[in-house]
């Protein structure tokens, strides 16, 4: 069972999971493992703006996945390869556009690689809609964006 819940961006907890995020975007972008100095340097230059806020997902206690909210994008979206395909994915996708409708946002984007096909399927089963690219960045090949209704 996934709980989530607001986690400092700076957290031990944070720092695993964002390492383990940027780990997988290095290799998957390069098509093998990289060296330690290139998940390090992903996660001093590439990562952009810190977080608005910042959500942690736990399974049974454990520290599963993450997503953030940066300027009215989705971000730093990732589910622990064991984890994946439990609901981790939905639940942090539901406290971030819920922490951005409490921020008065109308719509979310993300940005996101071409590589992480799961994380194309989770987004437009979502309903997110692919839209023109709003950003740079070597992960950014893909964009998406989704209109978000007030809350009842």
């Amino acid at each position: 069972m996934w709980t989530v819940r607001a986690e400092p961006y700076e957290s031990p907890i944070s720092r695993v999971l964002l390492r383990a995020y940027m780990r997988e975007l290095v290799d998957r972008y390069h098509g093998t493992p990289m060296p330690e100095y290139e998940v390090d340097y992903g996660l001093e230059h590439e990562l952009g703006d810190d977080p608005d806020a910042f959500f942690v997902g736990f399974v049974d206690g454990e520290p599963a996945g993450c997503a953030g909210l940066v300027h009215g994008e989705l971000t730093r979206v990732f589910v622990l390869e064991r984890y994946r395909r439990t609901g981790g994915g939905r639940a942090l996708l539901a406290a971030v556009e819920g922490e951005a409708r409490a921020r008065g946002l109308a719509t979310l984007r993300i940005d996101t690689s071409k590589d992480l096909i799961e994380a194309h399927a989770l987004y437009e089963s979502s309903g997110y809609v692919p839209v023109k690219a709003f950003s740079e960045g070597p992960y950014s090949d893909r964009w998406y964006e989704k209109p978000l209704a007030p809350r009842a």
